[in-house]
């Protein structure tokens, strides 16, 4: 479960840190984006191993649907501009 989970997390950084380069204006934008990344992918993860989608899995860690979760929660929060 660990790989995994550290898999999980670094994509979620890694998509938070892309959405900064892509939306963002000034370095505290990136507390967001990480936070909105990180929690998107959790979401999305988590609902793909309750409903049991196997589709697009890395391992464990079901990369498919974290990322797309990740990415939705990205574009509101670059939206929102909170």
């Amino acid at each position: 479960m660990i790989p995994a989970l550290l898999l999980s997390v670094l994509l979620a950084g890694a998509y938070a840190a892309l959405a900064h380069f892509l939306f963002g204006r000034s370095w505290s934008d990136m507390p967001r984006y990480w936070i909105a990344g990180w929690l998107g992918f959790a979401l999305a993860a988590g609902l793909a191993v309750y409903f049991g989608w196997d589709w697009g899995r890395i391992g464990a860690a079901p990369v498919l649907a974290g990322t797309l979760g990740a990415w939705a929660a990205l574009l509101v929060a670059a939206r929102l501009k909170i």
